[in-house]
């Protein structure tokens, strides 16, 4: 799973999160090859932080979804944006992530 979420002073940057998720001895029946190979599952449970370009993610889909991200934010800061447009689907996924969000909120 991925999302990006505004930084709180810095409105010209995010945070990027990428949650990789698998059951337990399913390693074994999946294609993992699209997600960098199964290296990911070895990478432990903490949580890892970097700047964008520092170094790759090691998950080829991630990788290329980020690299789209910079045209974006430069169209974002343009003249010529006036909002943004979100399909059927992609408000469904933002309510996804606002639900989330406040779970993660009450839990900490």
């Amino acid at each position: 799973m991925q999302r990006m979420r505004p930084h709180p002073q810095n409105p010209e940057k995010c945070f990027y999160d990428n949650f990789t998720f698998g059951a337990k001895g399913s390693e074994s029946d999946a294609d993992l090859d699209g997600l960098g190979g199964k290296e990911w599952l070895h990478e432990g449970k903490e949580r890892q932080f970097f700047t964008y370009g520092e170094r790759l993610t090691n998950r080829r889909i991630a990788d290329q979804d980020l690299s789209i991200v910079v045209g974006q934010q430069l169209g974002l800061g343009s003249r010529g944006f006036i909002g943004v447009t979100l399909a059927k689907q992609e408000h469904r996924v933002q309510r996804f992530h606002e639900v989330i969000d406040q779970y993660l909120e009450f839990t900490s």
